[in-house]
């Protein structure tokens, strides 16, 4: 016999300790779907599993569990008027508060409508002391709607800040032409390969613009016509087959919605590899420090999928996906893999053996891929890249199908969850406990799944992918590599350009980094080929030239300068010790940390005021340099020099005519107010002659006579001794 619950209202609500709850469903098992009204979350007991039958009767028969009506508003006595003179309650009083502070802190700060903005604000408003009272931040997109519908600034009260499910029916707000005429646009857009989304919404807001017109001349308001985005929404919808080759032919449609057979295809192992990230679901934690599980989040899988064996090659990670996931991921795949597992110790050697260097790599169009890093780290590995197209799964068909393979062996079976930490701890979930998977359990279970993959038969292939792993072997007898491992760190980081002098390499602005013999050898082998223009001038051991330098942001300790003589990278360390192993991003709170230190010595206020202060120093201890710079000073502002001549145009209106054309304003001639007398203008100078200088032609002087007594004058004579005081010199 089975046991029976008590008749009540499935849509009743139970009351169990203070936590409401609502009954959803039963199921054969004797087990119970259960929720909590507040969250609108499953309700699990303290071990993790649903409530049973036995357990509601149990509760039920002690009093702990109490049927408490039919709607959550009659629970508990209302607050009185005086507590809430707004008339809200509970939590639409409680979410009201909420809106309230987030809009008046972000009021205060004026922050812009945008998500980026205001999520770059919430950071700094929720601190803990704010979470612990109003909870988690919410999305910018969330307050960016309550900021253009929650009362206006400086209006944030708790009755506009409130929400109000069910107020009514949502009003469209574009007029029902104006919906019409934005259909019209987005098929207007379909017709013709040249049709942009700005040309459709300029269309769009010309026919609103002859349709208020119309409107104008009934003596209605105009209507508004809509944004572009909702413009490109429309479109969006009614793209089909019809309309897409519509507007960019028949080929380009087939090769979009039409089936492409067997997608991308390989004619041996190790030609064409397949790269995408994936986030597991499931929270893991780092390895026990004491009894405790520190939390990790959820990890980040990068694989590598061989085309042609269908064999496959992982890594995990704990952060989000990037470039260095890519480049390690392929760093794995050229390694052999030596870790042995359960599943596969009979085929512990052919297992060992998949790995190789991967001809051309097929990513999507993430940033880690398309980036000028990434393209350039891939090409120094000697890989061709090929993209896959944006938006079409189907190109990395088999390992998206892969990914769905990985989740049935470990993500549906594992015990862990994906929720937030707050939920998982009123669900009962404890990162102390087994709820969490440790980081090298989930390692070692990848390994394990991995090796499962490569002895099982699978559909797509007809065969397990070690089997074909196996017959390539046999076929080719070899297998290609990086043999250099060393040299794949060089390559993996990312890209800069810089100077290199004798004194090293300066990078971030602050840090040198050199080595005595990696740094001479470099410049034995690239100063001889160096243009002069980037030698400095007088000092011929010192050089400056331009080099490629990659670094791993993750440890800044030393950096890969590419010598093109060498054609390979050099090693260049960080001559700062206490710097090694920092990384990039513990460098920039270090920056951080040091400005604010010396903000709290002086600020930059205070260090122009001692400037200044040394400049007055310097001018009473120079007082005819200082009296030099005031006579410059007082030159330029009599010369006109920073002169305000706002105030001195005059703006003349001209009255428009009956034909719409202004009259024509007579002009009198500049030759009356000249004040050069009519000189005649010179051209430019002309240059001086290049060469020797032209010989001079002497001419015979002309002899001057003086006008008293018209005789000729000598010069020489009357410059000399012999010239007599009485002379009359008045003629010359």
């Amino acid at each position: 016999m089975k046991l029976a619950l008590p008749r009540f209202d499935r849509s009743a609500i139970l009351d169990h300790e203070g936590l409401m709850l609502r009954l959803e469903r039963e199921w054969d098992d004797g087990t119970l779907s259960m929720t909590r009204i507040r969250s609108d979350r499953p309700f699990v007991l303290d071990d993790g599993t649903p409530p049973t039958k036995f357990w509601f009767l149990t509760e039920w028969s002690e009093g702990r569990l109490v049927i408490a009506g039919s709607k959550v508003t009659v629970i508990g006595d209302r607050p009185r008027p005086e507590d809430d003179p707004t008339g809200l309650e509970g939590r639409r009083l409680d979410e009201a508060r909420r809106v309230q502070f987030v809009l008046v802190q972000l009021d205060q700060r004026a922050c812009p409508e945008s998500n980026g903005a205001i999520n770059r604000h919430l950071v700094q408003i929720f601190t803990p002391e704010v979470v612990a009272e109003y909870g988690s931040p919410p999305p910018g997109s969330t307050v960016r709607k309550w900021m253009k519908t929650r009362g206006g600034i400086g209006n944030r009260t708790l009755e506009n800040c409130a929400p109000k499910p069910g107020a009514g029916l949502r009003i469209k707000r574009l007029d029902p032409e104006v919906r019409k005429l934005r259909n019209d646009a987005a098929i207007w857009y379909w017709t013709d390969r040249e049709h942009s989304l700005e040309d459709a919404h300029a269309e769009h807001v010309a026919w609103v613009n002859g349709y208020n017109a119309d409107r104008a001349k009934e003596g209605l308001t105009p209507v508004a016509p809509c944004g572009i985005e909702w413009l490109r929404v429309r479109i969006c919808e009614i793209q089909d087959y019809d309309t897409y080759s519509t507007k960019f032919g028949k080929a380009k449609a087939d090769e979009l919605y039409k089936p492409d057979g067997q997608g991308v295809r390989a004619t041996r192992f190790l030609e064409i590899g397949i790269i995408d990230h994936h986030t597991f679901d499931a929270w893991v934690g780092l390895e026990e420090i004491g009894d405790e599980l520190l939390p990790a989040g959820r990890p980040t899988i990068t694989a590598v999928f061989d085309v042609y064996t269908g064999c496959v090659s992982a890594v995990l990670h704990f952060t989000p996906p990037s470039l260095f996931n890519m480049l390690d991921a392929i760093k794995h795949a050229n390694r052999p893999k030596l870790r042995p597992t359960q599943v596969g110790a009979s085929k512990r050697d052919l297992l060992a053996s998949i790995y190789g260097r991967y001809d051309t790599i097929l990513p999507d169009n993430a940033w880690e891929f398309t980036g000028t890093s990434g393209q350039d780290s891939l090409q120094d590995l000697g890989c061709h890249i090929d993209w896959s197209r944006a938006g079409m799964p189907k190109d990395k068909a088999r390992l998206e199908r892969w990914w769905g393979t990985l989740i049935s062996y470990l993500a549906r079976k594992l015990p862990a969850t994906v929720f937030d930490p707050a939920v998982m701890k009123d669900l009962g979930y404890d990162p102390a406990k087994d709820r969490v998977v440790a980081a090298s359990d989930l390692r070692a279970l990848l390994d394990e799944a991995i090796a499962f993959y490569h002895v099982e038969v699978h559909s797509g292939v007809n065969a397990q992918p070690a089997r074909l792993w196996e017959k390539e072997l046999r076929k080719w007898e070899t297998i290609p590599v990086i043999h250099n491992d060393r040299q794949i760190d060089q390559i993996m980081g990312m890209v800069e350009e810089k100077t290199l002098t004798t004194a090293g390499i300066k990078m971030f602005n602050r840090l040198w980094y050199g080595h005595p013999e990696n740094l001479a050898a470099i410049i034995a082998r690239n100063a001889p080929d160096d243009p002069k223009g980037r030698r400095r001038r007088g000092k011929k051991a010192s050089v400056r030239l331009r080099f490629k330098v990659k670094y791993n942001p993750a440890n800044l300790t030393e950096i890969h300068v590419y010598d093109p003589t060498l054609r390979d990278y050099v090693t260049l360390v960080c001559k700062e010790e206490f710097l090694h192993g920092l990384s990039k991003k513990h460098f920039d709170v270090l920056e951080q940390w040091a400005e604010h230190q010396n903000l709290a010595f002086n600020t930059p206020e205070e260090r122009k005021l001692a400037r200044a202060t040394l400049n007055h120093v310097i001018r009473e201890a120079a007082p005819h340099v200082a009296q030099k710079h005031r006579n410059r000073f007082a030159a330029l502002v009599e010369g006109g020099a920073g002169a305000d001549t706002s105030g001195s145009i005059v703006v003349a209106h001209v009255p428009s005519s009956y034909s719409g054309m202004a009259p024509v304003i007579g002009h009198e001639t500049a030759v009356a107010t000249r004040s050069d007398g009519g000189v005649k203008p010179k051209g430019p100078r002309a240059r001086k002659a290049s060469g020797k200088p032209k010989r001079a032609v002497h001419t015979p002087a002309k002899k001057l006579t003086a006008p008293t007594t018209g005789e000729p004058v000598n010069f020489t004579r009357a410059a000399g001794h012999g010239a007599r005081p009485d002379q009359d010199w008045s003629g010359l």
